[in-house]
């Protein structure tokens, strides 16, 4: 059978990197969009118009999908295999 092939340090590295980096951006992206669900902004500031709001967690929501898929890219580095046949 196929013996199983190794990682570089640096391949490892990059996959540690890639999943808390995604991982953070994931926590800040997700406290701004649930931040945002009430409404209302603390302060004197105004009240933001629907479509601005919208956008606004559209936006957010579209970050936490990147997010999502930068961890998945860096658990796909974890289990890395070879990448072409062998002769």
């Amino acid at each position: 059978m196929d013996s199983p092939v190794k990682r570089s340090a640096s391949v490892t590295t990059a996959a540690a990197v890639a999943i808390f980096g995604s991982l953070f951006f994931l926590l800040c992206c997700s406290v701004v969009f649930f931040g945002m669900l009430p409404g209302k902004l603390p302060g004197t500031t105004p009240e933001l118009s629907p479509v601005l709001r919208n956008t606004m967690l559209a936006t957010q929501g579209f970050m936490i999908a990147l997010s999502l898929f930068g961890t998945a890219t860096g658990i796909g580095l974890i289990y890395l295999r070879k990448w072409r046949a062998s002769p």
